[in-house]
């Protein structure tokens, strides 16, 4: 795990994307870049993105339209113009995909499986999300609830434009908590789970 420039949680999910069943240690590199870098989506009116424009009905991931929304830009040859007109920072997306190219590298280095499962599923995506972040799975207490108890204990809340609607298991790769005249737990990168 050290081998990778990571946190140590994204590393173990490198790792995990290597050994399961359906690897997908590309897809888990990419993952790990795009959120380690600047934000893919530019910021609209009332500080909402774009990403609602690469959702499908089926998702269980916020990583699935962020995902999206790179292979768009990829396809695109990260053309700022292009890219501008849906949202999305180019360069970003560029930054990110030489970030995930250097984990592959590191990864071949190491002895790690380094294919890919043709386009790995929402699950897939989620069961190698949990070997890394397994202490931040929550739970909501009614079904559909933005309010969710976070592992540990604590009261967190679901971001703005989730995929992860109605699930009431889900794990978040980022978990922040803002100071005010209360503290509040705000919960993003969502994934859902299935018990």
């Amino acid at each position: 795990m050290a081998a990778f420039p990571l946190h140590p949680r994204w590393s173990r999910m490198l790792i995990a994307a290597a050994e399961s069943e359906f690897p997908c240690v590309p897809t888990a590199a990419l993952c790990a870049a795009l959120v380690g870098g600047r934000g893919l989506f530019l910021r609209k009116r009332g500080g909402r993105t774009r990403a609602s424009d690469f959702t499908e009905a089926t998702d269980i991931s916020d990583f699935q339209p962020l995902l999206r929304a790179y292979y768009w830009a990829s396809q695109n040859n990260f053309d700022g113009r292009a890219c501008g007109t849906l949202g999305i920072r180019g360069t970003a997306a560029r930054e990110a995909r030489k970030e995930s190219e250097l984990l592959l590298r590191l990864a071949q280095e190491r002895g790690l499986v380094v294919g890919e499962a043709d386009d790995p599923p929402g699950e897939i995506l989620a069961k190698v999300l949990l070997a890394g972040f397994s202490d931040q799975v929550a739970i909501r207490p009614s079904e559909g609830s933005p309010v969710c108890l976070v592992a540990g204990g604590r009261k967190g809340k679901l971001g703005d434009g989730t995929v992860v609607r109605k699930q009431r298991l889900l794990l978040a790769t980022e978990i922040s908590e803002i100071e005010g005249r209360e503290r509040q737990v705000l919960l993003n990168q969502a994934t859902a789970l299935e018990e």
